[in-house]
Protein backbone atom coordinates (compact mmCIF):
# COMPACT_ATOMS: atom_id res chain seq x y z
CA UNK A 1 0.00 0.00 0.00
CA UNK A 2 1.23 3.50 -1.01
CA UNK A 3 0.96 5.85 2.02
CA UNK A 4 1.59 9.72 2.05
CA UNK A 5 4.82 10.66 2.75
CA UNK A 6 4.40 12.39 5.56
CA UNK A 7 3.35 8.83 7.38
CA UNK A 8 6.01 7.56 9.90
CA UNK A 9 7.24 3.93 8.91
CA UNK A 10 6.03 2.39 12.01
CA UNK A 11 2.36 3.78 11.89
CA UNK A 12 2.35 2.49 8.07
CA UNK A 13 3.12 -0.97 9.57
CA UNK A 14 0.43 -0.63 12.22
CA UNK A 15 -2.00 0.47 9.82
CA UNK A 16 -1.52 -1.80 7.06
CA UNK A 17 -1.92 -4.54 9.60
CA UNK A 18 -5.05 -3.23 10.82
CA UNK A 19 -6.73 -2.73 7.69
CA UNK A 20 -5.56 -6.24 6.74
CA UNK A 21 -7.78 -7.49 9.80
CA UNK A 22 -10.63 -5.03 9.34
CA UNK A 23 -10.96 -6.02 5.75
CA UNK A 24 -10.87 -9.71 6.60
CA UNK A 25 -13.97 -9.02 9.37
CA UNK A 26 -15.74 -6.51 7.68
CA UNK A 27 -18.19 -6.93 4.29
CA UNK A 28 -17.62 -4.41 2.17
CA UNK A 29 -18.40 -3.49 -1.79
CA UNK A 30 -15.54 -2.68 -3.81
CA UNK A 31 -16.31 1.26 -3.77
CA UNK A 32 -15.94 0.98 0.36
CA UNK A 33 -12.90 -0.98 0.36
CA UNK A 34 -11.15 1.43 -2.23
CA UNK A 35 -12.26 4.66 -0.07
CA UNK A 36 -11.43 3.04 2.98
CA UNK A 37 -7.89 2.10 1.36
CA UNK A 38 -7.43 5.94 0.46
CA UNK A 39 -8.51 7.09 4.13
CA UNK A 40 -5.76 5.01 5.56
CA UNK A 41 -3.33 5.74 3.47
CA UNK A 42 -3.53 9.49 4.73
CA UNK A 43 -2.55 8.14 7.71
CA UNK A 44 -5.84 7.29 9.66
CA UNK A 45 -7.35 4.38 11.35
CA UNK A 46 -10.22 2.33 10.00
CA UNK A 47 -11.67 2.56 13.37
CA UNK A 48 -11.99 6.88 12.76
CA UNK A 49 -14.02 9.11 10.66
CA UNK A 50 -13.13 12.20 9.18
CA UNK A 51 -16.35 13.76 10.38
CA UNK A 52 -16.36 12.20 14.24
CA UNK A 53 -19.82 10.84 13.95
CA UNK A 54 -20.24 8.76 16.99
CA UNK A 55 -22.97 6.39 17.29
CA UNK A 56 -25.75 6.01 20.29
CA UNK A 57 -23.91 4.85 22.74
CA UNK A 58 -20.88 7.44 21.75
CA UNK A 59 -18.69 5.79 20.76
CA UNK A 60 -17.10 6.98 17.38
CA UNK A 61 -17.95 5.18 14.37
CA UNK A 62 -15.27 3.16 11.78
CA UNK A 63 -14.83 4.72 8.60
CA UNK A 64 -17.49 2.43 6.81
CA UNK A 65 -19.83 2.37 9.21
CA UNK A 66 -19.87 6.44 9.06
CA UNK A 67 -19.58 6.67 4.88
CA UNK A 68 -22.59 4.69 4.54
CA UNK A 69 -24.45 6.21 7.88
CA UNK A 70 -23.68 9.65 5.95
CA UNK A 71 -25.21 7.93 2.52
CA UNK A 72 -28.31 7.11 4.30
CA UNK A 73 -28.50 10.72 5.36
CA UNK A 74 -28.33 11.63 2.30
CA UNK A 75 -30.87 9.15 0.63
CA UNK A 76 -33.46 9.76 3.47
CA UNK A 77 -32.51 14.10 2.66
CA UNK A 78 -33.51 13.23 -1.33
CA UNK A 79 -37.12 11.12 -0.36
CA UNK A 80 -38.01 14.06 1.69
CA UNK A 81 -36.78 16.54 -1.01
CA UNK A 82 -38.58 14.88 -3.91
CA UNK A 83 -41.42 14.12 -1.95
CA UNK A 84 -41.75 18.29 -0.96
CA UNK A 85 -41.55 19.66 -4.22
CA UNK A 86 -44.20 16.54 -5.66
CA UNK A 87 -46.85 18.31 -2.86
CA UNK A 88 -45.89 21.68 -3.90
CA UNK A 89 -46.45 20.79 -7.67
CA UNK A 90 -49.75 18.88 -6.37
CA UNK A 91 -50.58 22.64 -4.33
CA UNK A 92 -49.41 24.54 -7.29
CA UNK A 93 -51.55 22.53 -9.89
CA UNK A 94 -48.28 22.38 -11.68
CA UNK A 95 -48.44 19.60 -15.20
CA UNK A 96 -45.41 18.23 -16.64
CA UNK A 97 -44.80 20.47 -19.42
CA UNK A 98 -45.73 19.54 -22.74
CA UNK A 99 -45.28 21.23 -26.60
CA UNK A 100 -47.64 23.47 -27.39
CA UNK A 101 -49.56 21.93 -30.67
CA UNK A 102 -50.14 25.14 -31.89
CA UNK A 103 -46.46 26.02 -32.68
CA UNK A 104 -44.99 25.00 -35.71
CA UNK A 105 -42.71 21.66 -35.95
CA UNK A 106 -40.52 23.10 -38.64
CA UNK A 107 -38.54 26.31 -36.53
CA UNK A 108 -37.41 27.66 -39.63
CA UNK A 109 -40.46 29.52 -39.84
CA UNK A 110 -39.94 31.50 -36.50
CA UNK A 111 -38.54 34.76 -36.87
CA UNK A 112 -36.27 36.01 -33.46
CA UNK A 113 -35.69 39.75 -33.10
CA UNK A 114 -31.46 39.91 -32.43
CA UNK A 115 -30.25 42.88 -30.93
CA UNK A 116 -26.52 43.79 -30.73
CA UNK A 117 -24.61 45.36 -27.88
CA UNK A 118 -24.65 49.14 -30.12
CA UNK A 119 -28.47 48.50 -29.55
CA UNK A 120 -29.26 47.78 -33.77
CA UNK A 121 -32.18 45.36 -33.98
CA UNK A 122 -33.22 43.05 -36.62
CA UNK A 123 -35.00 39.99 -37.53
CA UNK A 124 -33.21 37.14 -37.52
CA UNK A 125 -34.25 33.60 -39.32
CA UNK A 126 -32.58 30.08 -38.55
CA UNK A 127 -32.77 28.68 -42.28
CA UNK A 128 -30.64 32.16 -42.88
CA UNK A 129 -27.32 30.41 -41.04
CA UNK A 130 -25.01 28.39 -42.28
CA UNK A 131 -24.36 25.28 -39.89
CA UNK A 132 -22.30 26.03 -36.73
CA UNK A 133 -22.73 29.43 -37.09
CA UNK A 134 -24.22 32.04 -34.31
CA UNK A 135 -26.44 34.62 -34.94
CA UNK A 136 -24.56 37.69 -34.00
CA UNK A 137 -24.87 40.72 -36.16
Amino acid sequence: MRFRKNVPEEVREYLEQELKEYIEIKPMTPTERRQLRSWVSQGNSVHRNGCYIHDESGIEMDFVDAERFLEDLENERMEQCCKRIAAERERLDIKPWEPDPELPDDLTEWSYEVTSDLGFCDKFYPSDLEEGELPFL
